[in-house]
Formats: C-alpha cells, sequence, structure tokens
C-alpha cells in the first residue's frame, strides 16, 4: 500500500464519519435544538451587550449635551460681565480724566488706580481709542507728591 491510496482511505473514512454526523443531526430534534439553543444564546448574550452598550452611548451623549449647554451658557455670562467690567474701566479713566483735567495735575494714588485701571482695560476686546486718549493724556500730566495719608494707605 503506497501513500497515496493510504490517504484516500483516510479520506473516505472521514467523510463518512462527517456523513454520519450529518445525517444523525438532521433526523434528530434533539441534537438539532442543542446546536440551535447554542448559537441562540451567543446571540442574544450578543444582543444584550450590545443594547446596554447603546444604553451607556444614550446616557453620555445626554449628558455631554447638557454639559455643552452650560458652557454656552457660561460663555454668554462671560461675555456680559467682560463687556460690563469693560464699561466700568472706562467709566473710571473718564471720571479720574475729568476730576483733574482743569488742575492737569493728578495725585499719586489716583495715578496708581489709572495705571491698573488701564492696564485691565487693554485686555478686554474692543477696547477703544476714547479711553487710550484719556490715559494718554493723563500719563502727560505732572504728579502731585504724595501725602502721608497717601503712604500710609499703600502699606
Amino acid at each position: 500500500m503506497d501513500i497515496m491510496e493510504m490517504v484516500r482511505n483516510v479520506g473516505a473514512v472521514a467523510s463518512m464519519i462527517l456523513a454520519v454526523i450529518a445525517v444523525l443531526t438532521a433526523a434528530s430534534k434533539t441534537v438539532r435544538s442543542f446546536w440551535a439553543k447554542i448559537f441562540h444564546i451567543s446571540s442574544k448574550e450578543i444582543r444584550e451587550e450590545n443594547q446596554r452598550q447603546t444604553n451607556s452611548i444614550n446616557e453620555i451623549s445626554e449628558k455631554v449635551d447638557v454639559v455643552l449647554d452650560r458652557i454656552d451658557d457660561l460663555e454668554d455670562r462671560i461675555g456680559k460681565i467682560e463687556g460690563v467690567s469693560r464699561q466700568d474701566c472706562r467709566n473710571t479713566i473718564k471720571e479720574i480724566y475729568y476730576k483733574y483735567a482743569h488742575l492737569k495735575k493728578i495725585p499719586l494714588y489716583e495715578r496708581k488706580t489709572i495705571d491698573k485701571t488701564w492696564a485691565a482695560y487693554q485686555k478686554f476686546p474692543h477696547a477703544n481709542s476714547y479711553a487710550a486718549l484719556l490715559y494718554n493724556e493723563i500719563c502727560k500730566w505732572e504728579i502731585e507728591p504724595p501725602t502721608t495719608f497717601d503712604l500710609t494707605e499703600d502699606e
């Protein structure tokens, strides 16, 4: 017996065994239901896991939407606060300017106030040239020497 004949015989035996299993499976309701249950359980677990993940994704999506809405609201509020602060800085510069414009002289504490106000005002978007004009004019004024009260106030 040569090797090719042996391979042919092994193949014939294997195909006979598979054919018998196929016939038994087709004929036997128990074997058929066993395989159906195995595949059904597996696919049912997959469907349940998919549903659980879909629910989790929907919950996360809803929470992200809430966070994004809050961010939009905060951005609006910050914009309004910046607008009010910008206007407040501009008013401070304007008030100090008109308070001392007739003297062309400014006390040291007022000059410090105007410098800090100007530094804050420049950081805002849409700062206008009117405040810059007033600030530049104030910078040209003489600074009055500090009084004893001014010196103790800074400490």
